[in-house]
């Protein structure tokens, strides 16, 4: 008993310092990819100001998509509702 407790809390032990390592590693990703980021403003402004656009109407154009697809979803639903209604 008191050896799997030990285990037990070897284990969750191990969990936290894994969350630890994989949250700072993820922190890391995120300065490098920030600096990067950083870099190519300074670099060439007008170059970063176009991608930044292009993507931002992207995913605009993605966002409307899903609204025009869930939006003819409901509808057919509501479509289907109604001839079963009346069968």
């Amino acid at each position: 008993m008191a050896a799997e407790r030990a285990l037990e809390r070897k284990n969750n032990s191990f969990e936290k310092e894994m969350a630890k390592y994989e949250h700072h590693k993820k922190k890391m990703a995120e300065k490098k990819a920030k600096a990067e980021n950083k870099a190519a403003k300074a670099a060439d402004w007008d170059a970063w100001r176009q991608d930044k656009r292009e993507k931002n109407e992207a995913a605009r154009a993605q966002r409307k998509q899903e609204k025009k697809d869930r939006k003819a979803a409901n509808k057919a639903a509501k479509e289907l509702k109604k001839v079963q209604y009346y069968q």
